[in-house]
């Protein structure tokens, strides 16, 4: 049986709600896997009992209403104001009230601010999709990017603090790579034997420093930081060897080694697909 928020309690409240055929003749899709006609209002080919069709809107982000309920995905979000309800961006939303994430009240008050990312803050907290990041400074907290965002004392990725990193040094490099004065990070945790200092972003998951190669944070054997290239769609190479997604593509020609479209590569004697020998043809 369907179920509705409750804003008041967090509680999952049952409700009723009629099952109508999943073909639906007429309707106006709405965006968000909401539709309506002139009677009814569906969410993904169910029909949404309690919804004004006349005044129903969608907003974004899963969010939708009309002039007296609030709907998350289908689900009725209880106790919501519809009148002064907004979609904000990243799961947030909220009334005159309360603030929401994904449909669920996680802050009584309507001062939250979204920053990117999944990250939030009132004057006095910041939250991580819509949990409570301890030991943040919310007046000077600031998102960065790839799950990355800091104060003036600490960094965090996704929420969680990061204890080794330096705040005033800290920099995002993209595809979850950061770095500060004295360390590299992938997705938060420390790359292990990496030099900050000279360490570069090549794409498609790949870093080096001035002697090591490093492949989603984890060090590459044997390749040649100094020659060592990336061509795309994940493949790399340095004067020796090629490599897709980090592993090393065994019996290919670094000389001749080019990487075309989609997936497919090719050396003076082989096509590739996915890093494996092809038995196309080009």
């Amino acid at each position: 049986m369907p179920c509705v928020l409750s804003a008041n309690t967090g509680n999952v409240v049952k409700i009723e709600m009629q099952q109508p055929e999943r073909v639906i003749h007429g309707a106006t899709v709405l965006g968000g896997g909401y539709a309506k006609d002139g009677a009814r209002v569906y969410y993904k080919g169910k029909e949404l009992k309690d919804a004004s069709a006349s005044s129903f809107v969608y907003l974004g982000d899963g969010y939708a209403k009309d002039s007296w309920r609030v709907f998350y995905r289908g689900w009725q979000v209880e106790n919501a104001s519809s009148s002064s309800f907004q979609c904000m961006e990243d799961g947030y939303a909220k009334d005159s009230w309360r603030t929401y994430y994904r449909g669920e009240v996680y802050d009584k008050s309507s001062s939250v601010k979204p920053l990117g990312g999944g990250y939030s803050k009132d004057s006095w907290t910041v939250f991580y999709r819509g949990q409570k990041v301890e030991e943040a400074s919310a007046s000077s907290f600031e998102y960065l990017d790839d799950g990355y965002g800091k104060d003036p004392w600490s960094v965090f990725y996704k929420g969680r603090k990061i204890s080794d990193a330096s705040s005033s040094s800290f920099q995002c490099m993209r595809d979850g790579y950061a770095k500060d004065a004295w360390n590299t990070f992938y997705r938060g945790e420390k790359v292990d034997g990496s030099s900050s200092s000279s360490t570069k972003n090549l794409g498609g998951n790949y870093t080096k420093d001035t002697w090591t190669v490093f492949y989603k944070g984890q060090k590459i054997e044997d390749a040649s930081s100094s020659s060592f290239e990336y061509l795309g769609g994940g493949y790399a190479k340095d004067t020796w060897r090629v490599y897709y997604r980090g592993m090393e593509v065994k019996g290919a020609s670094s000389s001749s080694f080019q990487y075309m479209r989609d997936g497919y590569a090719k050396d003076t004697w082989n096509v590739y697909f996915e890093g494996r020998i092809s038995s196309d043809r080009f």
